[in-house]
């Protein structure tokens, strides 16, 4: 949820408290200790109100997630990774922290790539990348009307007007499909971690950008640890290893009016079941967990929004996003005529969006020196790898690095990390999108507040991808 929303929802919800009534325990219960979830916290916190977070995982920053395991040399990130657009509020925040333990290194906007055709092994010529380029161009203008026009629910994807593009301009040779397949690959599918067949053409890109480049922080969690401390302190509280299993309406007496929330959470450590009162409470729960479980965990009649909500969390879609984050002897891929310069490395992506396929993949050389490059899976086919197991996920991405280098003697990684965001239990996927079918106004209707109840939905209500609340 971009900060400024979340400010509006958290003035709304201090005027609300100012008049409240009750006695339950906390004035605001927050469920998610990521970043929506923790910029709530703390400004409540400011403003005198007793606060608890409740956090399923052993650890606070939800899909923010820096580790640094055994034998590896850097820490590195397993979910978010950028702070995107030079006018990121969260890369105002981190700058003003002057945290010893966080380095920002701008990357760029991302658009140096280097693209290769793995049936050759070599980058493919500055011919064939400015025409793909050029084509992405006039198909993103071929779209606007799709765009400007778009009054209700639409079956038409972005993969029914990419083909309609390829037919129009008669785009038939498997080399050249590929080649505008890579940009609708590298702006589309990575960006929203969705296929270009789920998403929705008047609605996918809805959301707002921001201008400027790009930067990486050395340690992204460090980023708000400050903001976790902070709400450490009493009268709040952060309570790690709580899974909620139910939100219902909190009343003096039976039959009487409801003076708040009442939270059954389970502690995952002592497997003990609590039941917390609250005056009101924030959900900030993603899409990917709300579309398992918010029938289970809201009781009928406490949600007078769960018509709209229950219609619009069916509609939109939950995309997905993984890593594999490999460790080699040598940074080989600075070799290719690269000198090191880009960051980013692209393959020329298969027409069937569910293959078994590598087609970006970036360098984290350039920003701490070492011999790390990192492999992003998104959309069917991130589905499809999670279903393997390490050594085939593993195995398949250096099919593909030793195809688009032409070499067959590529060294293992000597160590790696595999992501799988969708078998995370309190994730369910990465990040929502509109999916074909849904409307941008289901959005707010996600979002929309209902008495006692506040949600604030990652990319809902907010600005796309950009860790405003998570990326």
């Amino acid at each position: 949820m971009a900060l400024s929303s979340m400010l509006l929802l958290l003035v709304a919800l201090c005027s609300r408290l100012a008049a409240a009534q009750s006695t339950p325990a906390y004035d605001v219960i927050v469920i998610g200790a990521g970043v929506a979830g923790l910029k709530a916290a703390s400004d409540l916190r400011q403003a005198n109100l007793r606060v608890l977070v409740l956090e399923a995982r052993s650890r606070p920053y939800g899909r923010i997630d820096t580790q640094q395991p055994a034998g590896w040399p850097v820490s590195i990130e397993l979910g978010a990774q950028w702070f995107h657009g030079s006018s990121n509020p969260v890369l105002a925040y981190a700058r003003t922290l002057r945290n010893p333990s966080v380095t920002i290194t701008s990357t760029g906007s991302g658009d140096d790539e280097a693209t290769f055709n793995p049936a050759t092994g070599e980058e493919v010529s500055a011919a064939d990348d400015t025409r793909w380029e050029d084509w992405f161009t006039e198909f993103e203008d071929s779209i606007l009307p799709d765009l400007q026009e778009a009054d209700g629910a639409n079956s038409r994807s972005v993969a029914d007007a990419m083909n309609d593009f390829m037919t129009v301009k008669r785009i038939n040779d498997p080399l050249q499909r590929r080649g505008f397949l890579s940009r609708i690959e590298t702006n589309y599918v990575q960006e929203y971690a969705a296929s270009a067949n789920r998403l929705s053409l008047p609605y996918f890109n809805a959301d707002s950008e921001m201008a400027g480049g790009d930067s990486v922080p050395s340690n992204y969690s460090s980023v708000f640890s400050r903001m976790v401390n902070a709400i450490q302190q009493s009268p709040s509280s952060l309570r790690l290893g709580m899974v909620v299993s139910s939100v219902t309406p909190l009343r003096a007496s039976a039959g009487s009016a409801v003076v708040g929330v009442q939270v059954a959470a389970t502690n995952t450590r002592t497997q003990r079941s609590e039941t917390i009162t609250g005056r009101f409470l924030l959900s900030t729960l993603p899409l990917g967990v709300l579309k398992a479980s918010y029938r289970s965990i809201f009781a009928a009649g406490i949600d007078a929004g769960a018509a709209a909500r229950q219609k619009a969390i069916a509609a939109l879609g939950m995309g997905l996003l993984n890593k594999v984050i490999m460790q080699f002897p040598t940074a080989f891929w600075t070799s290719k005529d690269l000198a090191g310069s880009n960051q980013w490395i692209g393959s020329l992506p298969l027409e069937d969006p569910a293959a078994v396929q590598w087609n970006e993949f970036f360098s984290l050389k350039q920003t701490t020196g070492q011999n790390v490059l990192v492999a992003f899976q998104a959309g069917d086919a991130a589905a499809t790898v999670e279903k393997l197991g390490d050594k085939e996920t593993v195995d398949s991405a250096m099919v593909a690095l030793r195809q688009m280098f032409g070499n067959p003697s590529l060294p293992n990684p000597t160590r790696y990390v595999i992501t799988r965001w969708a078998q995370d239990p309190y994730a369910l996927g990465s990040y929502s999108f509109v999916a074909v079918g849904a409307t941008d106004g289901m959005r707010n209707a996600l979002c929309r507040t209902a008495g006692r109840l506040y949600f604030a939905v990652t990319n809902d209500c907010s600005v796309r991808g950009y860790a405003t609340s998570a990326a």
